[in-house]
């Protein structure tokens, strides 16, 4: 067994010594392991120390599921004042690793937590005598009169003031608990560590009550800052808040800081007030603390003309020059410096709709559909961000384009045929028979194998040629359009017209008049050209 061990210096010793009598393989530092060391070393079970914020072990053990996806035997342990020393481990646990953790710690006789066994008030007694103050100090969230306030203050002795005071809130990403069936008791033991964080930063600064926990969140009630100038408060509530952001942790983890609460009885609407700007988190996943304050002084609006020339011009590569380099520079330019300062929902959709309508071959969309995010999916999963999502789309739009790219590789003579056929003759009248027939060979086979090779149907590509020369022309000539519609094979005008708007989202009409963009930002060369 290859055994990962941090610990400190004093217990270098210990561990070395338990290593040779159990003939185990181990790796000992002072510091967590990078990934590069985890993935080098290749560790079967690691045995992790508490030595500073419980949320830096919340962070690691997010990492390594990122570089194990198997779960390994995990046990945490604790030093404590006294020579007392705790530690818990996952359901997956090893004899041999437990074997050596007591050979290495036997002399200060560790106990063993369990959650939610009676050895878990050894620790933390006060998570276990404090049931009636937490559900009193809860009621605070919902709604209380002032009266009940100060009596529950008296009872339960919390320190909190008659007045003034903001809401912090701690979340942590369902996502980090996705080994909550194994490592129960090591997510409990962290949450109970993270929490004494929190009492003691709060006793360091204001004051304040934690009001109500579970395992991935917190709701705290501050004290208010009282210096000689709002300055001088403000630094302080800055110097708190970030504290507090930091015992929560820097990963899949989320803070919240509500406006000033004159008194008790408004408690309960900076709580419902949460509920709206936890869901600017999509937009704002490097914000130490997200606020009212931060959102008003991060959001950002552009006009529309703006937003929609970036889009126009995004739907116009999408349609016919999805493989242009520009492509990718361009989505992220909508997605991340437009879409994510504006923090707006609706832009975000009308942004993700553009690109769905840009893409109507049923093979994108149905690529598309898992990379844009639902409505229902991020209000109520509140999952992901900006970022991810954006990421998802240009995998996507990377994916397609090289699909398509097979349109340039073709290696079946008939289709190669085919091909050229339709560039040279997409102005005329024909159907796919009477190309089989002049290829020698069925209807059904020639679409047959045309879509195993590019990836769309003969039919999708006649029509996509017919447009991108339409545009083509649109773009470059002040021909009329009914002319430019005869051109590439439409007799019908309503028809051209309808075929055109419905690939591109424009009218012809507003294409020549820019709405895609200027003529010159786009290149000449066809999508569907193909060297034969």
């Amino acid at each position: 067994m290859r055994i990962e061990v941090c610990c400190e210096e004093s217990l270098r010793e210990p561990f070395q010594r338990a290593a040779e009598s159990c003939g185990r393989t181990v790796l000992i530092s002072t510091a967590l392991p990078s990934a590069e060391a985890v993935r080098k070393f290749q560790p079967d079970a690691f045995v992790l120390m508490v030595q500073g914020l419980a949320s830096e072990l919340q962070d690691y053990l997010v990492m390594l599921r990122e570089q194990c996806p198997a779960p390994l035997p995990l046990l945490l342990f604790e030093r404590r004042m006294k020579g007392r020393c705790f530690f818990t481990e996952g359901i997956q646990t090893s004899p041999a690793l437990r074997t050596f953790f007591h050979a290495a710690m036997d002399r200060e006789q560790p106990m063993f937590l369990r959650w939610p066994d009676e050895s878990w008030a050894g620790r933390f007694p006060r998570s276990v005598e404090g049931v009636q103050r937490r559900e009193a100090s809860k009621t605070f969230l919902y709604g209380v009169i002032n009266e009940e306030f100060q009596e529950t203050v008296r009872q339960y002795h919390l320190d909190l003031r008659a007045s003034g005071h903001y809401l912090f809130v701690w979340e942590l990403e369902k996502v980090a608990l996705t080994d909550y069936a194994v490592n129960k008791s090591i997510h409990y033991f962290l949450h109970a560590l993270r929490m004494e964080d929190f009492a003691r930063i709060l006793q360091e600064h204001c004051g304040g009550e934690i009001v109500f926990h579970d395992i991935s969140f917190a709701y705290i009630l501050v004290n208010a800052p009282q210096r000689k100038s709002s300055r001088e408060n403000s630094h302080a509530l800055e110097h708190l808040t970030r504290a507090l952001a930091l015992a929560g942790g820097q990963r899949l983890a989320h803070c919240f800081l509500s406006d000033p609460i004159p008194e008790p009885a408004k408690i309960c609407l900076a709580h419902q007030d949460f509920k709206r700007t936890c869901a600017y988190r999509f937009f704002c996943q490097e914000a130490a603390v997200i606020s009212n304050t931060y959102i008003k002084n991060h959001q950002r609006w552009f006009s529309a003309s703006y937003i929609h020339e970036t889009i126009d011009t995004i739907q116009h590569y999408l349609s016919f020059d999805i493989a242009n380099e520009a492509l990718p520079g361009l989505i992220r330019k909508l997605y991340l410096e437009i879409v994510k300062p504006s923090m707006s929902y609706k832009l975000y959709y009308l942004a993700s709709d553009a690109i769905l309508k840009s893409l109507k071959e049923e093979l994108s969309v149905r690529l598309l559909l898992d990379s844009i995010d639902s409505p229902w999916l991020l209000l109520t999963t509140q999952l992901g961000s900006i970022e991810e999502s954006c990421q998802r789309v240009l995998s996507c739009v990377d994916a397609l384009a090289r699909r398509q790219a097979k349109l340039h590789s073709i290696s079946s003579t008939m289709v190669r045929q085919a091909v050229r056929y339709v560039q040279e003759h997409f102005s005329e009248q024909f159907s796919v028979e009477e190309l089989g027939r002049r290829l020698n060979v069925s209807a059904s086979y020639l679409s047959q194998c045309f879509r195993e090779e590019t990836g769309i149907s003969l039919k999708r590509y006649l029509i996509m040629y017919r447009m991108q020369q339409a545009k083509h022309h649109l773009l470059s000539t002040d021909e009329p359009v009914c002319m430019i519609a005869t051109a590439v094979g439409y007799n019908d005008y309503r028809q051209f017209s309808k075929m055109f708007k419905t690939l591109t989202g424009v009218s012809p009409t507003e294409c020549r008049k820019g709405a895609m963009g200027k003529p010159q930002d786009y290149p000449r060369e066809a999508y569907f050209s193909i060297d034969i």
